[in-house]
């Protein structure tokens, strides 16, 4: 046999061995770590919400059983109380879990740490409506570090935005251990 009869098979093999090899290379890096998992921080009003509890990424999801709610929920008053906001991010699922966080003295875009009485945050995890851990930074005895960065405040567009981290640790507290809040962040469109 002739070259020229080969060439129809030497073709179709370079081409399957190409192929097969930039499908192994997709493979391989479809594996998120737990940070590339959360969404963009953005300040465009994308409804999103995520962070890292203890290393792993926490997105809400599903819808409020009893009446279909959202998994995001933000409250912003500027009249209440000097200003306030609070944010909720749901996971409804088994188990059902929370993260929530707050201020009672919000006014203009900015830091708001935790170590002011007026700012809060809480995280909450039960399994088949039995607590299994709850940890706020109101209860006595709780050790708390963090702040929530408020980076877009923008009331006439109804959107609020920023960033946010914190730690809880209460040894009487019915999670057991400390509860790490990192790489925070939230867009909602008010």
């Amino acid at each position: 046999m002739s070259f020229k009869n080969y060439m129809p098979m030497v073709c179709f093999a370079i081409l399957f061995c190409t192929s097969m090899a930039a499908c192994k290379k997709q493979n391989n890096n479809t594996t998120q770590t737990e940070l590339e998992k959360l969404p963009p921080i953005t300040q465009t009003g994308a409804n999103t919400f995520g962070c890292l509890v203890n290393g792993d990424a926490y997105l809400p999801n599903g819808r409020k059983p009893q009446n279909g709610g959202p998994n995001i929920v933000a409250y912003v008053d500027p009249t209440f109380q000097g200003g306030a906001f609070y944010i909720t991010g749901h996971q409804y699922n088994t188990p059902d879990s929370y993260i929530s966080f707050g201020s009672g003295m919000f006014t203009v875009r900015g830091i708001y740490r935790l170590s002011n009485d007026f700012n809060t945050s809480s995280y909450k995890k039960t399994n088949l409506g039995s607590l299994s851990c709850e940890l706020s930074s109101n209860d006595n005895g709780t050790y708390k570090l963090g702040s929530f960065n408020i980076t877009r405040y923008d009331r006439a567009g109804g959107i609020f935005s920023g960033t946010f981290e914190f730690t809880l640790f209460n040894a009487n507290s019915s999670c057991g251990d400390t509860i790490k809040i990192t790489n925070g962040r939230f867009d909602v469109k008010l």
